[in-house]
């Protein structure tokens, strides 16, 4: 996000900063206005996760309308980040409010699709498949879908009832209110990731050091589970 900021300001003050790489620019700025943003903002929300990735790389394929060479580069890229499509997250869209009445009811159909025997944690999918631009959500569900109840241990009695009754039904009602309050992952395990990289760099850059290093940690948490005072001192 941060480059395309700065995209979009060259761009807006390309007459004070002449630039040579205007044409480039430019195309930058149509692609983020035009499909980027939205999908951009809409990305912590977790509910939405499966239906936005789907939209968004359907909406990747179909910029060859506009731009071929930027088009194939990030729907290639992006194809690798499906992760709520994966059999058991792609349940996030049961609650999504933005999915119709008519998915949902398909959604529900392929509970009874038998599973694939390799589990894939990640989607993957052939973007030269010419049916790519109609898949729906109800392509990625299968019958370990429901596993996402399961783990969670919240009640999902409320998929034997019709979907158009679902916002009526207690068990729903509770089901919404847990996973809306599940966060999206990714940001804090890359920031989590990147402060133990800079912590460990810190005080030692050789490899044998820094896994001793996560073990002494591992062991004071474990012994230490607060960090009140009362427990410190």
């Amino acid at each position: 996000m941060a480059k395309a900021i700065y995209a979009l300001k060259m761009y807006i003050f390309r007459e004070e900063y002449p630039t040579d790489l205007l044409e480039q620019i430019s195309q930058i700025c149509v692609f983020i206005v035009r499909l980027n943003v939205k999908y951009w903002f809409e990305a912590p929300v977790g509910v939405m996760a499966p239906n936005n990735d789907l939209k968004f790389l359907i909406g990747l394929v179909n910029y060859k309308k506009v731009n071929r060479n930027i088009s194939e580069a990030t729907s290639k890229k992006f194809a690798n980040h499906l992760w709520y499509l994966s059999e058991e997250l792609v349940a996030f869209s049961f609650i999504d409010t933005k999915v119709t009445t008519l998915t949902k009811i398909k959604m529900v159909k392929a509970l009874e699709r038998k599973a694939p025997e390799i589990r894939m944690l990640r989607k993957e999918v052939n973007l030269e498949n010419n049916n790519l631009k109609k898949l729906t959500l109800d392509k990625f569900i299968t019958a370990d879908t429901v596993n996402f109840f399961k783990i969670l241990d919240i009640p999902h009695e409320f998929i034997s009832h019709r979907p158009s009754k679902w916002d009526e039904n207690e068990s729903f009602q509770q089901c919404r209110k847990v996973v809306k309050s599940l966060r999206d992952t990714n940001d804090y395990a890359e920031r989590g990731v990147a402060l133990i990289t800079k912590f460990n760099q810190r005080i030692t850059n050789k490899e044998e050091q820094q896994q001793y290093l996560l073990q002494v940690v591992q062991q004071h948490r474990a012994k230490y589970s607060s960090a009140a005072k009362k427990y410190l001192v």
